[in-house]
Parts: C-alpha cells; structure tokens; sequence
C-alpha cells in the first residue's frame, strides 16, 4: 500500500500517519498543507492519515465545494448521492435517516471530528436532530466509512461511521457568506431559505488561530395535499409530509499551537432545531411539535513527538428536548461527557494505535420516568490496532475494542484489513470485522415508560436485552487511470440478536417491550465508475444492490431498497460556467401493509439539474431544479411518505 505525495514522491500511510496524524486536528502551515494535498488523505478508518483509495476500508468524501452545489438542509441531503447509501424515511413528516449497505440509520454513528454525536437516548421515534448539528459552511468534508467499525469505535458503528469534519483557521483570514433559497413549484409552501457566514483566521499569527460559522435556516411545512378533492376529509388538508423546520447553529474553534510538537482545540457548539407538522400516522392524523437545544463543548489536545502521536480529549453534549404531539408533552434533559485519547508509534513497519474511552450519559425526563425521573449509564473502552506495512505492496491493519457496559457487561469487536497495491493504479483490499450496537438507556429501563398503540398502550425498557452483533466481510477492487477509474466491492453482513418491538398482538396489561428475536443476513455488490469524456464534459456513476433477508424464514426485510443507482454528468461550459445533471434511482422495495400484509412498492427515480457561475474570483451564482420530473408518491399510497416535488433553488456566495 503506498501515497502519492504531488506526482512524483511516493511514500507508505505509515510514514505518512507520523508526519500527519490527527491531520484533522493540527494546523499546518498554508505551504505545507499545499504540497501534502491532505484533501486527497482521510482518517476515519484508523484514526491515522491515509489516501483514499488505499485506507483500509470502503470510503468516500463529500467536499465542502460539492456541499455548495446544490440545497443541503442537513447532512443527508449531502451523501444522498454517494455508493451504498439510502435515505429512509423516519414516518410521513418528511425525516431522513441514513442506512448505509442496508442497515437502517440505527446502525449509523455520525460524528463530528471524531466525536460521538448522540441525541438517540432521548428520543427513540423519527429522531433526526444529529444530522442538523454543524452549519454546513462549517463542513471542510465528510468522510463515509461503510462496513462495521466497533473496533475503533464502539457501538452503533455496527453499519458504518459518518464524520463530519470541521474547517480551521490558518494565517491567512478567509470568509465566507452564503444565502440560499428554495421552493417547490405550486402553492402547497415547503420554502425554505438558509443564510450562513463563516470566519477563520489569526488571532496570533502562527500561534493562536479560530473558526466560527453561523447558520439560520427556515422551512415552511410543504402541504400538497392542501384542497385536493381526493383526500378523505378536510383533515387531510392540512398534512405536511414535510413538516415545518427552523434550525439555528453557531459553530466556532480555536487552535492553540503551543509549540511544534503540541497544538489544544478548544470546540464550542449551540445548535436549536425546532420543527412543527401534521402528518398521517396509519389511518389518523398526528401533530408533531419538537424543540432541541443542543450545546456541544470539546477540548482536545493533540501531539507530536519524537516517539509517536497523542491525542488526549474531553467533550460534553447537553441536550435539552421539549416534546408535544403524540407522546403527551414533557421535557427531557440529557447529557453525555466522554474522555477519550489514544497513542500512536512507529516499531519499525508496524505503526501502532492504543486508546481507551470513558463515556458516561445522564437523562432526565419525569414524564417517562415515573418513579426516580431519570437513568443513567457508564460505560468505558480499551483499544489497540496495528498498521504493519509488510512491504511496499502489501499491508495489514489488525485491531480490536473492548467495551464494558454498565448492563450488559464486555463485548469484544475485532477487525483485520488487507491491502494490495501491485501497480500505483489498482488496488485490492478486503477484510472482516464485528461490530455490535448496544441497546439503548431506553430499551434497557424497566422504569421508562412511553404511550404507544396510539395511547392504548406503553413501552417498558427490558434490562434483559443483549447487544445486536454484527460479523462483515467485503473484497474490493479499485483501478484508477489519468481521466477515469472503476471500482467493485462485495459485501455481506451477518447480524444475530436485532433487537424488535414487541407486536400489538404481544400487548399484556397494556404494554409492549423489547425483546432479541431476529437475525439477518444481507449479501451486496457496489460498482463505481468515471471518465472523463472529453477535457470539459465527465460522466460518473455508482450502484449498489442489497439482498437483505431474515436468516431464519429468507423473507426478505422492509423498507431496503434491493437496488440504488446515480448517475451524474458535469460539464465545464467556460472557466466560468459549469452545469451538471444527475439521477438518483430508488429500487424497488418491501413493506408491511395494515390490512394488505406484504406489499411491493415499485421504484422511482429523481433528476436534478444545476449551474453554478463565477461572476467574480469571490462571487458565486448558482440555480437549478431539483426532482426536474416531479416524482412523488401519493400521500395515501403504501410507500407512507412522499419525495419533495419539482423545486427550484438559487443562492449566491460571497468568499472574502
């Protein structure tokens, strides 16, 4: 396995984790980071710096240029596009989760520079406030791990890891200030508009740098179905399956570089997600009505020494959540606080990796809660993993996790990746790894009790639940040539103990519990390919089949997409101009039906087309039309929630 430093200057990940370790984490100088090009270099896979093709696992990168392109209301709107990702729907008021190889969005760790972003304990319905967190001028990339990753990360990494890395200051002040807006063709609403700003810059130059970005947005609930003679009552008329949003976030670092060896981040959030809709829950209306306060503090010092790297961190999540709607009114208070820090050393061609982590989190919530009005629950983690570069073609990273939870006790998460580089353009790598998603402080308190069965019944914790383990195995090949490249991966993913509801039909005294009951299987291929046609005009495309199945019956499982597909064609029109087309194909898929049992739902594609014009070196125009064919699926139908229509969007940014 090898890096490509410029064009000519080749050296091995390990060499380069001791000169760029934490590469997200430091602030190099401007030259430096010029030549290194560590936009190419990722670290989510082994905390340590590696290229992109080479990193042992199956990765993309979303960049902060491609987040302007198009509207991005939150991180889903990012990736949508990428391989081995699909959107499902969180209910009929519009929310995402991402399910990544067919594992739904539980199954899915979002972090933010390598911290656990965690609001899951609160809230066990529709809940995506994480993927609102950072304004998204504060992006710098995002890095996609697909495949299980709990030997580096602990639970909920059983799918795969989205880290979100923040831009940091330099010597050099850069700003940006960007206004966007979007509205669905008709007079249903669904407007939305985002205006953000971002700083970053010297305080003292060389020594003390920061990074602040600002974002407010606003969405109006989009209601289609608003007069349409069709609905069954004027009930009807006024569901949104988008619900209104109004999102606000302040973001902001500084980076203390105390001297050569040693630099300290100090990291300071506030992020208020309100959102506000009716919607279609089975055969009734229900009134959604949200608030989440979100304050996120990090304090991370990394270095550089002439033994090895450190890295030694505390961060603290306090969440405060209002809810009314269907669940009765209460708010719930909940705090995480982690200490995590690892090491790393070169022993000759083995570059080794030692961590441990101790996280505690605390929830208030008196409505659920009838008794003591709150839980808790600690749990820590010890990690080791080693990079052996065996020779200038061959490498093998080995690691493994041991966590210790408070309920259920150990669980070990072991992972080995091979990689083979026989020339400098193809690449084979593939490897196994387990991984395991704990249940939830919800799932695992006798005490907790929430209104179900639409307010005939409650859900109990079970403290007897035992944590869903994964075993994955994937074979990748990658061959890359000056103006196109292909890829193939295959993938299959075992899952024992998937942790399922109780059915209305096991309700007694009116209660539902959760119980270990399933086990899965899901077998998948990713294709990737590029070219570029001609010197301005490339074409590029990805596809991902999942076969998703019950291991013990072979039915297959819901809401999986067998097939997903994206097709996009960008061209240069002048050095000023470009435009692009693209297509994102949603499979067909399965579901349950109230009162239809198993039914297929047919599959849907959605074109979008985009300009961008750079009116001046710091102006950028840009505008298009996003579901160009106005595909949605009606309101009534058994898909249970509908794609946004026709929209158009425009925004402009200013860079100073």
């Amino acid at each position: 396995m090898s890096s490509k430093i410029g064009n000519s200057v080749r050296i091995s990940p390990v060499a380069l984790a001791v000169v760029a370790a934490i590469a997200n984490q430091s602030v190099a100088a401007e030259t430096t980071e010029e030549a290194l090009q560590l936009d190419k270099y990722v670290v989510t896979a082994t905390q340590t710096s590696h290229e992109l093709t080479t990193a042992p696992a199956s990765m993309s990168v979303i960049t902060g240029k491609a987040l302007q392109e198009t509207p991005v209301s939150d991180i889903s709107d990012a990736i949508r596009h990428s391989e081995g990702i699909h959107l499902e729907q969180k209910g009929s008021n519009g929310r995402r989760g991402i399910n990544i190889r067919g594992l739904s969005s539980a199954y899915t760790l979002v972090l933010v520079n390598g911290r656990r972003v965690d609001s899951n304990v609160s809230l066990i319905r529709g809940n995506d406030f994480d993927l609102s967190t950072i304004p998204v001028d504060h992006i710098d990339r995002i890095e996609i791990v697909r495949g299980p990753m709990s030997a580096l990360y602990g639970s909920e990494a059983l799918g795969g890891v989205v880290n979100i890395i923040t831009k940091k200051g330099t010597n050099r002040f850069q700003g940006n200030a960007s206004i966007d807006f979007s509205s669905p063709f008709g007079s249903d609403g669904g407007n939305e508009t985002r205006n953000s700003i971002s700083l970053r810059g010297p305080l003292v130059e060389n020594k003390l740098f920061y990074s602040l970005s600002v974002d407010a947005q606003h969405r109006d609930a989009w209601t289609p179905y608003q007069d349409d003679p069709a609905t069954a009552n004027a009930q009807e008329d006024k569901l949104s399956p988008i619900e209104k949003k109004e999102l606000y976030s302040v973001a902001g670092n500084l980076n203390w570089k105390i001297n050569d060896q040693q630099t300290l981040d100090l990291d300071i959030t506030h992020n208020k997600d309100e959102r506000d809709g009716e919607f279609l829950q089975g055969s009734k209306s229900s009134i959604t009505d949200q608030e989440i306060r979100r304050y996120t503090y990090g304090l991370t010092h990394s270095g550089q020494w002439a033994w090895g790297d450190s890295q030694l961190r505390y961060y603290r999540e306090d969440m405060n959540f209002t809810e009314r709607g269907a669940s009765g009114a209460g708010k719930m208070e909940q705090t995480n606080q982690t200490v995590d820090g690892f090491v790393s050393k070169l022993l000759g061609d083995h570059l080794m990796t030692t961590g441990a982590e101790y996280r505690h989190t605390k929830l208030e919530n008196a409505r659920d809660f009838k008794t003591s009005g709150e839980a808790t629950v600690s749990q820590k983690a010890v990690f080791l993993q080693d990079e052996w570069l065996i020779n200038p073609k061959w490498s093998f990273t080995l690691g493994g996790r041991l966590d210790d939870h408070e309920y259920f006790g150990t669980h070990f998460s072991p992972r080995g990746y091979l990689v083979y580089t026989p020339t400098t353009a193809l690449t084979i790598k593939g490897g196994v790894g387990k991984a395991f998603k704990a249940p939830s402080l919800l799932q695992l308190t006798e005490e907790y009790r929430l209104k179900s069965c639409g307010g005939s019944c409650f859900l109990r914790g079970n403290p007897d639940l035992d944590p869903e383990v994964a075993t994955s195995y994937e074979l990748g090949i990658n061959y890359q040539q000056p103006g196109w490249h292909v890829g193939a991966t295959i993938f299959r993913t075992d899952v024992d103990d998937l942790i399922q509801l109780q059915s209305s039909s096991q309700v007694v005294n009116n209660t539902r519990t959760y119980e270990n009951v399933d086990a899965a299987r899901i077998d998948g291929l990713e294709l990737s390919a590029g070219v570029d046609l001609t010197r301005t005009v490339s074409l590029s495309a990805n596809y991902t089949y999942t076969d998703a199945r019950d291991k013990n019956t072979d039915e297959i499982l819901h809401k999986r997409p067998r097939e997903n597909a994206n097709v996009r064609l960008d061209w240069q029109v002048t050095d000023a101009m470009g435009a692009f087309v693209r297509t994102h194909y949603v499979g067909e898929q399965e579901d349950s039906i109230k009162g239809k049992g198993d039914v297929d739902l047919q599959g849907y594609a959605l074109t979008d087309v985009g300009v961008t014009y750079q009116l001046t070196k710091d102006l950028q125009l840009r505008t298009g039309i996003t579901n160009i064919e106005d595909k949605t699926q009606d309101y009534d139908s058994d898909y249970g929630f509908s794609e946004r229509g026709r929209t158009v969007y425009a925004g402009v940014s200013l860079s100073f």
